[in-house]
C-alpha cells in the first residue's frame, strides 16, 4: 500500500509491505517504520487482496410519469399517473407489464455504457429481465475485446438472479477502453430473442488492485495520477546511491492510510514541527491503528521543501 497526502510544504507518506525504489528529490526527508502483530493478525498479503466486487447497479428505472416518493418512515410509496397511491399487487402488476412492453433485453448492466476510471479488476456484470431457455447462457455469445484483441475470463450464469458474470483472467489495461458484445442468439424462456447489443467502458490509470470503491470514495484524480506514477517507476529497475533495485510489485491504495497520513501532515502545518511523532505522542504505527487500518509493519516516510 502506498498514500501520500501534501498539505503546503509538507508531504508524507505511509507504506505497507514495501518501500519505494526510487530516489528522492532536493529537501528535508526522514522515514520510520514500525512492526508488530496487529489484533486481527493481518498479513501483508492478505491486505493486498482485492475485496469481492460488491456492484449494485441501479435499478431499471419506472414508467416516465410514475412518481417515486419515500416518507420519513422509509416506507415507499408509488404513485400512478393519476396520483393514486398503488398498493404492493398494483405494484408488482405495473412492473410484470413494463417488462412485457420491454420485451426480452438486459436490464442492468455493469459498467454502464461510457463508463471511466473503472478498477483494473472489474468484473462484467449484466443481468436480462427475463429467465433463459433452459436456464443457462451460452458463453460463446458473450465477446470482451480490448484493442482488437478477445480478452480471456471466466463466465458465470445465476439462473435465479438471471445475471452474467464475467471474470477476467488478468487485470485489465490501465487507460484503455473496453467493449462487451452480447450475441443475437440469446434466447428467453418464452422463445424471444435479446438481439445483439454492445458497449464500451474505459479503465482507469495503474492503481493496481485498488477496488472500484476506494477509487470512487477517497481518491482525487491527483491520487489517482500519482499513485500510477508510483507503479510506473517500481515496474523498472532504479538506481538510488548507486545501488540498484530489481523492479517490485504495484501498489494499491487505503482509504485509512490516507486520512491518517493527511491528519499527521495537517499538524505538522499546524504546530510547525517535522518528525514521526505527533504532538499527542503518537507514531506511525498508532495512528494507521487510529484511522481503523491492521497492519503487521507499517512505515512512513515524510519531506519537506518539495512542491511537487
Amino acid at each position: 500500500m502506498f498514500v501520500w497526502s501534501i498539505n503546503r510544504k509538507f508531504v508524507i507518506a505511509v507504506l505497507t509491505s514495501m518501500l519505494l525504489s526510487a530516489c528522492g528529490g532536493n529537501g528535508s526527508s526522514n522515514t520510520a517504520s514500525n512492526s508488530q502483530n496487529s489484533a486481527n493478525n493481518v498479513d501483508s498479503s492478505q491486505q493486498d487482496q482485492v475485496p469481492a466486487l460488491d456492484v449494485t447497479p441501479e435499478s431499471e428505472a419506472n414508467d416516465s410519469d410514475s412518481k417515486v416518493n419515500t416518507d420519513k418512515d422509509e416506507t415507499l410509496i408509488v404513485l400512478d399517473s393519476n396520483e393514486k397511491i398503488l398498493d404492493a399487487s398494483e405494484v408488482e402488476a405495473q412492473n410484470e407489464e413494463n417488462v412485457e412492453q420491454l420485451g426480452f433485453a438486459i436490464a442492468k448492466r455493469y459498467p454502464e455504457n461510457n463508463d471511466k476510471n473503472r478498477a483494473l479488476r472489474t468484473q462484467i456484470r449484466f443481468t436480462f429481465n427475463k429467465p433463459l431457455i433452459n436456464g443457462e447462457f451460452d458463453h460463446e455469445q458473450l465477446i470482451v475485446t480490448v484493442n482488437n484483441r478477445v480478452v480471456r475470463g471466466i463466465v458465470t450464469y445465476n439462473a435465479s438472479s438471471r445475471e452474467v458474470v464475467f471474470i477476467p483472467f488478468s487485470s485489465l489495461v490501465p487507460n484503455t477502453e473496453y467493449q462487451v458484445s452480447i450475441g443475437e442468439s440469446v434466447m428467453s424462456v418464452d422463445g424471444d430473442l435479446a438481439g445483439a447489443s454492445s458497449w464500451t467502458f474505459n479503465t482507469t490509470a495503474d492503481v493496481g488492485s485498488t477496488s472500484q470503491d476506494v477509487i470512487d470514495n477517497c481518491m482525487s484524480s491527483q491520487d489517482i495520477a500519482m499513485l500510477a506514477a508510483v507503479n510506473e517507476a517500481r515496474s523498472q529497475t532504479q538506481t538510488c546511491a548507486g545501488v540498484s533495485f530489481a523492479p517490485v510489485g504495484k501498489m494499491t491504495w487505503s482509504c485509512e492510510l490516507a486520512n491518517a497520513a493527511q491528519a499527521h501532515a495537517n499538524e505538522m502545518v499546524r504546530n510547525n514541527f517535522f518528525g514521526h511523532s505527533s504532538i499527542d505522542g503518537s507514531t506511525v504505527g498508532s495512528r494507521a491503528s487510529s484511522a481503523g487500518y491492521s497492519w503487521n509493519s507499517v512505515g512512513e516516510n515524510i519531506a519537506a521543501g518539495q512542491m511537487s
